[in-house]
């Protein structure tokens, strides 16, 4: 699940900095020019996946241990970063679709890192 949280993060970066990016065909090694995903499309792609990332977490469960540098093996704190992602993520939707936009925050505020 953290490696998953961590692909959805490296892409909402791409997402936030230049907009339309390469997504669905970006990783086809056969494909040297992919074609760009419009912004809106690629949010809503990530959104699922890391909805998909959250339900698979086990606060109780071990992560990676000493070899987490970002939460130590913590679940609960990669959790709470998930959650602070997905918020992030329901704000880039919130011009292209506010309904989707609004449940996401809805949902992510309560555990994310910004309002602990």
């Amino acid at each position: 699940m953290c490696i998953e949280i961590m692909n959805v993060y490296a892409y909402s970066v791409l997402l936030n900095t230049y907009g339309n990016i390469p997504y669905s065909k970006a990783l086809d090694p056969n494909n040297t020019s992919p074609s760009y995903d419009d912004a809106a499309t690629v949010a809503k792609s990530l959104a699922t996946r890391l909805d998909k990332a959250i339900a698979g977490i086990k606060t109780g469960a071990g992560g990676f241990g000493s070899s987490d540098l970002l939460n130590g093996g913590d679940m609960a704190k990669w959790l709470s970063f998930a959650n602070s992602l997905k918020l992030r993520l329901g704000m880039i939707l919130a011009d292209s679709d506010v309904a989707l936009s609004k449940s996401m925050v809805e949902a992510a505020a309560p555990s994310c890192y910004f309002f602990k």
